[in-house]
């Protein structure tokens, strides 16, 4: 351990001693862009939560004189506490840089963006970049190069990506990535999700770059012929479907197919909702996201093959280095060039280069570095769940994993190799847990028991894919491979689905905080601590941890089961409302509304608030009672708030009444004065099954007649909670 360091008068340490022993066992010089990455990183989540506007000039200025002084400190001869400064003015140069890069790529700032022309009047040109089909949508990024009136009297070159939505028929199924087309749709702003907690497609696609979107029929877009531009990632997508079409041969069955194409060449559209859920709800579905697992098979599998080469020739040794780069890298294109696989192929890329240089390389210091480049080249992955969960994960493995495989030894070869696998999941787990319950609200118990197949079958379907490819135009041997190849891939299916319908396997609904998420971070970094200094301090910081994140459940739960509240929430074309009260709701809804559509607006909101039974009804039913809800006809009594709804089914009589709300629904009114007359309320809604130009006109009338009226097209879902003033007594139905 390192001397104590003293001042010889007081004789108080002049350093914490620990932490400077800590800090000491660190080699930093091994992992410099550790160091690097985290202002890097911090840069660009300041960007991105404060909307900083920079100027590029004075953000170029302000970045160059931080590193010059970095610099300067750097070679100046200064003594031991003045090279402090050097760390300082790198600090801040690096989160100004990760600030700038952010919003310097966000090409909404830039002036000849499309959205600076009139999006009612605009013709757009631009090349498909990007293009993912399903069984309803054909859905493209459309990157824009010039934009003209409908008539062509003007035409100006321009900048912005454009989401376009395309109904799969016969002519969308003929677009490629590198097609120019032509569109003339409307054009209209992706807009947030109007329901509480419920998935951000706004944000979601403005991490993406995308601003924008429009539905083009098939009259209003067109595909411009000889403007075609190849590129490489086009050349490899034209590669990809070659070799989809040859698994299309030898996996006749969707399901199949649809699990070959994605473990094999990063393909998802054609997996079924029933294996996407089943594969989800066993922790596998990391095995079907192309990443470090298929790069690193890849790597071994061309190194393994070089390995019957042996030259004794230095150059020999880069022109090996050489061959896997372009092997790694091809196959990252090849396989739609995903964060995941970005992310592998970067690190393997360091780790090649530094054994060509006969260099040790530090598995921390490739990750991050891996992550600078990544970020360097699009700042936005950062916020991407696949991204962070994908380090996390890689981090996890690496620092637990072998700490892990020594609780327990196994003699026999089979179960050490089971263990091995179950404690590469358990490792992968420990890190990613607390983003997986932040993000995906829901816990796979048996992801150890899918692991010990997932994993071992993707060692064999992936080079087993790959022979496919090779030999597939030589009769026996090609059907011979393949038939191989479907038999492992429908027993994976089989084992999955087999894992998925066991009891108790998925946890549903559990939703954290960003801050306890935060929390949990912080308790797995005690572990850490703890296992690297075995001092009880680090345990007892994970207990306080512990303790503070129980507290903020019990008043969390505490809040849910004294909750009361109404939430009116935004659907198109139809209705949809929650009595919720304690850990119950009602429901409320159209009649047929689809079970996918309601859960998507109303699922995370429930899971937030903790709602374990609802009861459901429709418009149409006429007479409900239960405890603190009451409903006959279309008047509804909930913990002493007073509701009416109008639809066509329920129109209002000669008869006046006092009530708290008005929902109006289905167009079902024909001005807010002649409602008026029937009702006595102190707010007026509208919701998403009302026509929006009709809504529109209804909110200026209301306006003019002094009316509160609230529209959740515009405004959101409605949340009206406890503590309400009530102003009628109880409701006699009209």
């Amino acid at each position: 351990m390192n001397e104590c360091h003293r001042d010889d008068y007081t004789g108080k340490c002049e350093k914490s001693c620990e932490l400077y022993y800590i800090y000491s066992m660190i080699s930093w010089r091994e992992i410099p862009f550790v160091r690097l990455v985290v202002p890097f990183v911090l840069g660009i989540v300041l960007q991105d939560y404060l909307r900083l506007e920079w100027n590029p000039v004075a953000g170029l200025f302000f970045l160059t004189l931080f590193l010059v002084f970095a610099f300067y400190f750097s070679r100046a001869k200064l003594a031991f506490s003045g090279r402090y400064f050097f760390g300082l003015f790198l600090f801040i140069g690096l989160v100004l840089f990760g600030s700038i890069l952010l919003f310097v790529r966000d090409d909404s700032h830039y002036p000849n963006h499309f959205k600076n022309f009139s999006l009612e009047h605009l013709q757009i040109g631009g090349r498909v970049v990007k293009l993912q089909t399903d069984e309803q949508f054909m859905k493209l990024t459309l990157k824009a190069e010039q934009a003209s009136s409908p008539s062509e009297k003007w035409t100006k070159s321009c900048t912005g990506n454009l989401l376009v939505y395309f109904p799969v028929d016969a002519s969308s199924s003929n677009v490629d990535r590198g097609d120019y087309l032509r569109i003339k749709s409307r054009i209209q702003p992706i807009l947030e999700n109007k329901n509480p907690h419920a998935f951000d497609f706004a944000r979601y696609w403005h991490l993406k770059n995308l601003h924008y979107q429009t539905f083009p029929k098939e009259e209003e877009w067109s595909k411009v012929k000889g403007r075609n531009r190849p590129s490489l990632l086009n050349r490899a997508n034209h590669i990809r479907k070659k070799l989809l079409k040859v698994l299309r041969v030898y996996l006749p069955t969707q399901n199949e197919f649809g699990v070959g194409a994605a473990l094999i060449l990063g393909e998802k559209s054609d997996l079924r909702p029933n294996i996407r859920e089943a594969f989800a709800e066993t922790g596998s579905m990391h095995i079907l996201a192309v990443s470090g697992l298929h790069t690193g098979l890849v790597f071994l599998l061309v190194n393994f093959l070089l390995g019957f080469i042996y030259w004794k020739k230095r150059w020999w040794r880069w022109l090996k280095a050489i061959i896997l780069l372009l092997s790694i890298w091809s196959f990252a294109l090849v396989t739609g060039a995903s964060p995941s696989v970005l992310r592998s192929a970067t690190m393997f890329s360091f780790i090649i280069v530094g054994n060509a240089m006969s260099r040790a390389a530090n598995i921390y210091n490739v990750l991050a570095a891996s992550a600078f480049c990544l970020l360097i080249y699009e700042p936005q992955m950062l916020f991407e769940p696949g991204f962070q969960l994908s380090y996390l994960a890689v981090t996890g493995i690496v620092y637990f994993q072998p700490r892990i495989y020594k609780w327990w030894f196994i003699s026999n070869k089979i179960g050490d190799y089971a263990w091995r696998l179950t404690s590469v999941s358990i490792a992968a787990q420990i890190m990613t847990l607390p983003l997986s319950l932040l993000y995906f609200h829901q816990f796979p118990l048996y992801f150890w028991l899918s692991g010990l197949v997932v994993i071992p079958a993707a060692v064999i379907i992936l080079p087993l894919g790959f022979a496919l490819f090779i030999v597939h135009a030589i009769p026996l041997l090609g059907w011979g491979v393949g038939q191989l190849l479907y038999g492992i891939i429908w027993l994976l299916n089989s084992i999955i689905f087999q894992i998925n319908a066991l009891p108790y396997g998925l946890v549903k609904g559990i939703w954290i905080s960003g801050f306890v998420a935060f929390l949990l971070y912080l308790l797995i970094g005690s572990m850490m601590g703890f296992l690297e200094t075995k001092k009880a301090k680090w345990l007892i910081a994970g207990l306080l941890i512990v303790n503070l994140v129980l507290v903020l459940n019990v008043f969390k739960k505490w809040g849910q089961l004294n909750q009361e509240e109404i939430v009116v929430y935004h659907l198109p074309k139809a209705t949809l409302i929650d009595f919720i009260g304690g850990e119950s709701a009602i429901v409320l809804s159209s009649d047929n509304l689809p079970e996918k559509k309601e859960q998507f607006a109303a699922a995370n909101n429930r899971a937030y608030r903790g709602i374990k039974d609802a009861r459901k009804c429709s418009l149409s039913d006429s007479i409900l009672q239960l405890p603190n809800f009451y409903r006959n006809g279309n008047l509804i009594q909930f913990q002493g708030k007073k509701m009416a709804f109008v639809d066509p089914k329920h129109l209002p009589k000669q008869q006046k009444v006092k009530i708290d709300y008005l929902l109006v629904t289905q167009n079902a009114i024909s001005s807010i004065e002649d409602i008026s007359s029937y009702f006595d309320f102190e707010m007026l809604i509208f919701d998403g099954s009302n026509s929006n130009r009709k809504v529109k006109g209804w909110l200026k009338e209301a306006a003019s007649h002094g009316i509160r009226a609230y529209y959740t097209g515009i405004d959101g879902a409605l949340e009206i909670k406890k503590g309400h003033t009530n102003r009628a007594t109880f409701l006699r139905p009209f």
